[in-house]
């Protein structure tokens, strides 16, 4: 059995991959802002169509100079970690574990919570309530808006406002509701396929409670929709004694899935030492767009489980991580959430 008493440190740079698309997005938004007000200046519209005009190139401009600022932002003060040499522990491998259904979330998805029983680490319990509230806030004004403009196209075939609010308001229950629900549904299952490690406060036996895939070649329809639309239909609770433990992982990953669009992610590992000292086995617990967040979660991680940290996440990382990702196959299922 091998655990690491002692290591050493160091500090490192969180990089983030792919900055130069927002600073490209920045630099497309301002000019497409600059160019409209310069036009309107030249040309002003009549009446409130130049307010309105103005706003919207306005508002162009200032998102395509936040998104410049918040790029240059990173270049000044970069954000670091500290975390174990790239001595320590050579033979662990330092890249992904493709696993097939992950989905990358734009935002941290999980936290470190002392239970007092121990340590949890754990679905954001603040994310799925912010994105209710988002759906709520958004879906409602939505549907009344709609509803409206539905009732004012039926009250000019059938001359009774009340009949053509009652046939809007049905309708716009039927498509709108529905799709909604859907959505909702489908957002709600990718939080519930979330792992979680329990980390008891005696230091005992650590649990892992992560999803099941499904078998794609013996699914049928009625395993995918539920998949889809409710979260895994079996899970897997992994005991795993507290001496077998030997790191905490943070590796890049150039995620994709068929042949959609890439996606650029990190993923959180615990790294054990298998059986009768037969290599290593990594277990991800984590997958996520939110690099800087995402390395000090699993920093205190490691902290918590007094293991070294291997991280990965920095130039040197990305920069073979992508060489790698020419050559990997794609995932079949899986995708990104905002």
């Amino acid at each position: 059995m091998l655990r690491v008493k002692d290591w050493e440190e160091t500090e490192s740079q969180i990089w983030h991959a792919g900055a130069w698309l927002f600073a490209l997005v920045g630099f497309v938004f301002a000019g497409m802002g600059i160019a409209g007000l310069l036009a309107l200046n030249k040309a002003p519209l009549p009446g409130w169509s130049m307010v309105g005009t103005q706003v919207l190139v306005g508002l162009c401009a200032f998102a395509g100079f936040a998104l410049l600022a918040y790029v240059l932002s990173l270049r000044i003060w970069p954000a670091v970690i500290h975390h174990a040499e790239p001595e320590t522990l050579p033979d662990v491998v330092n890249e992904p574990v493709p696993q097939e259904g992950s989905v990358v979330h734009s935002r941290l998805t999980h936290e470190l919570v002392d239970s007092g029983q121990g340590w949890e680490f754990r679905p954001s319990a603040a994310l799925w309530r912010n994105d209710k509230r988002f759906l709520a806030g958004f879906g409602i004004p939505f549907l009344l808006a709609f509803s409206g403009v539905l009732t004012w196209s039926f009250h000019e075939h059938v001359k009774n406002w009340y009949f053509a609010a009652a046939l809007a308001i049905l309708l716009t229950s039927y498509l709108g509701g529905s799709a909604i629900a859907i959505f909702v549904m489908i957002l709600g299952s990718s939080y519930r396929r979330l792992s979680k490690l329990t980390i008891p406060v005696d230091q005992n036996d650590l649990e892992l409670d992560s999803a099941i895939f499904p078998d794609r070649v013996s699914a049928d329809l009625t395993t995918g929709l539920t998949w889809i639309l409710t979260g895994a239909l079996d899970r897997r609770k992994l005991l795993i004694p507290v001496q077998s433990l030997v790191a905490v992982q943070l590796c890049p990953w150039h995620h994709r899935v068929g042949s959609g669009e890439t996606t650029l992610a990190v993923q959180g590992l615990i790294v054990i030492e298998r059986i009768e000292g037969s290599g290593y086995e990594r277990l991800p617990i984590l997958v996520t767009g939110d690099f800087v967040g995402a390395a000090r979660l699993m920093r205190r991680l490691s902290e918590v489980l007094r293991v070294p940290y291997l991280f990965g996440a920095d130039a040197a990382g990305w920069k073979a991580e992508i060489s790698r990702a020419q050559s990997r196959p794609p995932l079949k299922s899986g995708g990104s959430q905002s």
